[in-house]
């Protein structure tokens, strides 16, 4: 799969070298993302613009996006992300410490058992990255976790520790290539 070429329009950077405001950023994402959920926009573009470069091979445009609720064994034993040390050391800040224990996040979660936004995976099917891609020789697992790191390393640290107690069931914005 080759990107459409028009994911540059999704970047943050314009053009003209002008900045471009928060709300602005995201009318225009919006716009050009017709099929992408505005949680999904907010919650990935607008919150880590950087993060599209990893992913800019893929035709964001014409992906299919759906809101799925998943299991906590469902989400730990499938989901895993192409850059494994972004989230499993997030287990350990959670676990030991006070300041993540009490960040928005971090209290949420230990409170909520689950997490205030649904991460964001992408269902590879049979897509590989290709040669060109930003990350050489990463393997896509089935289901990689391309934003929300933080909140599958919390969910981990949740589901392994008897003094917290994650939900049964959380949701999960998957995206794929339209069928």
């Amino acid at each position: 799969m080759q990107s459409s070429g028009n994911n540059r329009l999704c970047r943050r950077e314009l053009p003209s070298g002008d900045s471009e405001s928060d709300r602005d950023y995201e009318a225009r994402l919006v716009r050009h993302l017709p099929k992408a959920p505005v949680e999904v926009v907010r919650d990935w573009l607008l919150r880590h613009p950087n993060s599209l470069y990893h992913w800019d091979w893929l035709p964001l445009k014409d992906m299919a996006f759906q809101r799925v609720a998943w299991t906590t064994e469902k989400i730990l034993k499938s989901v895993r992300s192409p850059w494994p040390q972004a989230s499993d050391s997030w287990c350990e800040e959670l676990l030991d410490s006070p300041h993540h224990q009490t960040s928005s996040l971090g209290s949420y979660m230990i409170r909520e058992g689950t997490w205030p936004v649904p991460p964001l995976v992408f269902v590879r099917g049979e897509l590989t990255f290709p040669d060109d891609a930003l990350f050489k020789g990463v393997k896509l697992s089935d289901y990689s976790l391309v934003e929300g790191h933080h909140r599958l390393g919390y969910l981990r640290t949740l589901a392994a520790r008897p003094r917290w107690t994650p939900q049964d069931e959380h949701f999960v914005w998957l995206f794929r290539e339209p069928e």
